[in-house]
Order: structure tokens, then C-alpha cells, then sequence
């Protein structure tokens, strides 16, 4: 299988379920600082770092993983970190048709997550 990895310098991370949990992951501090960049830097007004984090504090509090509902535009817009050889990487599932409950995701990024770390080995 092969691994790609997108980036997307340009995409906003305070709207990116990869970028906040990866995020997330480097702690409080420079969680906030890299959110309220993005934030400023986009000109966006609806929430503020503290919001944002706090969201993706009480998710990673109660999922394990980043699940985020009706937000960035989509129904659903969650994110699963795990190591990876050269740091952190994170497996990410979107919808802007359906809701789909925390067991369902994660169930998805884990078995996935799963497939993807198996068949490397």
C-alpha cells in the first residue's frame, strides 16, 4: 500500500480536524498559539483559540479522538493521531451528508488505521 501525504499549507488549521489534532497533541500552549495564528491569519471571528481548543480538549476527554460535529462546513469532521516513524501523523474521516455517532468513527479510523499499519509491516 502506498502512503501519500497531503499537505495543504494554505488550508486553515483551526478548520482542519488533522491540523487541531495534531495540534492538540504538542499541548496547551502551543496549541493556542498555532489556532490563534490560524485564526488571525484567516479573519475568521466565530470562535476563539480558547474555544477551539476547549472543543478538541473535551472530544480527546471523551472519544479518545477528535470528533467534531457540524463544523468546518461538515456534518462530521473527525481525527485519529498515532505514532508514526518520523513523529505523529493522524488518519482523518469527514461527511457533509451524514452524522455518524462517535462508535461508528471510531470504529472506521481504528480499523482503518488497522489496515494501514499492517499491511507496512
Amino acid at each position: 500500500m502506498d502512503f501519500r501525504i497531503v499537505d495543504d499549507s494554505n488550508y486553515p488549521v483551526h478548520r482542519s480536524s488533522i491540523g487541531l489534532a495534531i495540534t492538540y497533541g504538542g499541548g496547551k500552549r502551543e496549541a493556542l498559539k498555532t489556532i490563534g495564528h490560524s485564526i488571525r491569519e484567516s479573519g475568521e471571528t466565530r470562535y476563539s483559540a480558547r474555544e477551539i481548543y476547549n472543543i478538541v480538549d473535551r472530544s480527546f476527554s471523551e472519544h479518545g479522538f477528535l470528533y467534531l460535529r457540524d463544523f468546518a462546513g461538515n456534518k462530521i469532521n473527525c481525527s485519529m493521531t498515532f505514532p508514526y516513524e518520523r513523529g505523529t501523523a493522524a488518519l482523518a474521516v469527514f461527511s457533509n451528508e451524514k452524522h455518524f455517532t462517535p462508535e461508528e468513527i471510531k470504529n472506521l479510523l481504528t480499523e482503518n488505521l488497522q489496515l494501514m499499519t499492517n499491511s507496512n509491516k
